[in-house]
């Protein structure tokens, strides 16, 4: 089935997780007049987007993952040939025994990429929907705001120190992408704290929040992985990332300059000034 080739008009189907980033590009597909509809999924929905989709009147399918006939049909039904996909999407939640019979013939075709880390996955996800010819659009062609450049952000500037610490967890994650785990690391004064797994930033946070003191100068770092796509999944960090950090005694955050997206810039710049926190971004070529 080639749904793509149906479409009569440019429609767009943003696919949502979890998050703020969704909602985002709803609120600026309605200022900007962008005909488009939604995906939601069932035991992952973003509630507070709903609200808004009803409000607006935009078309929306709450979806069971793995439940790919219904997900097609909906997207036939609008037209769709553009995909955009934004939000995290809790893959513990995703049971193959869900599945219907189309669900289950793309996981065959997917294969081990399944059960690998998430980049895998979703490179396998998006040469399935390419096939299918739809096209997969970043959120950042609608959102220019989403990247920064290189430098500092916020009043505190950041020491020689931790850009030293920067780039050591730059360094490592760099290392580390051909395994394909977190995007995150946090160091303190050359000691590596923690790498983020599965459980993402959040949780990377929260669980060394017991080895940091308030006499650490721990910073979080996150960057991209090597040759990761940059049309699902970019490594995304938002204002509550800047006041959980602040909460664990983390001193500061250092990103990968246009490659980390950042969620409402001016209420991170905010949060970060507030509790005189540092905010860089580092050139790729300073790794």
């Amino acid at each position: 089935m080639n749904f793509g080739l149906l479409a009569l008009k440019q429609m767009i189907a943003l696919i949502s997780g979890s998050k703020n980033l969704p909602i985002q590009l709803h609120d600026y597909f309605i200022e900007a007049r962008v005909p488009h509809c939604c995906v939601l999924f069932e035991n992952n929905l973003n509630k507070p987007l709903i609200q808004k989709l009803e409000t607006s009147n935009t078309p929306y399918i709450i979806n069971q993952i793995g439940q790919l006939r219904p997900f097609f049909k909906f997207l036939k039904q609008h037209n769709v040939n553009k995909l955009i996909f934004s939000g995290s999407i809790d893959r513990k939640k995703i049971n193959p025994l869900h599945f219907d019979t189309l669900g289950l013939k793309w996981l065959f075709k997917i294969g081990g990429a399944f059960f690998k880390g998430d980049d895998n996955l979703l490179q396998s996800l998006i040469k399935l929907l390419q096939k299918e010819q739809f096209e997969i659009v970043p959120a950042s062609y609608y959102l220019k705001d989403l990247f920064t450049d290189v430098g500092n952000h916020a009043s505190l500037k950041i020491s020689c120190d931790r850009i030293a610490d920067a780039q050591y967890g730059f360094d490592l994650l760099h290392t580390l992408s051909p395994f394909d785990v977190g995007q995150a690391v946090i160091v303190d004064r050359g000691k590596i704290i923690g790498i983020e797994g599965p459980e993402g930033t959040e949780q990377l946070i929260q669980r060394c929040k017991d080895l940091l003191t308030p006499d650490s100068k721990a910073i979080l770092v996150k960057a991209s992985k090597k040759n990761q796509s940059h049309l699902i999944d970019m490594p995304t960090i938002g204002p509550e990332t800047f006041t959980q950090a602040h909460q664990c005694m983390i001193t500061g955050i250092a990103i990968e300059a246009l490659k980390v997206q950042v969620l409402d810039l001016s209420k991170c710049i905010e949060i970060a000034n507030q509790n005189n926190m540092y905010f860089y971004s580092m050139n790729n070529q300073e790794r």
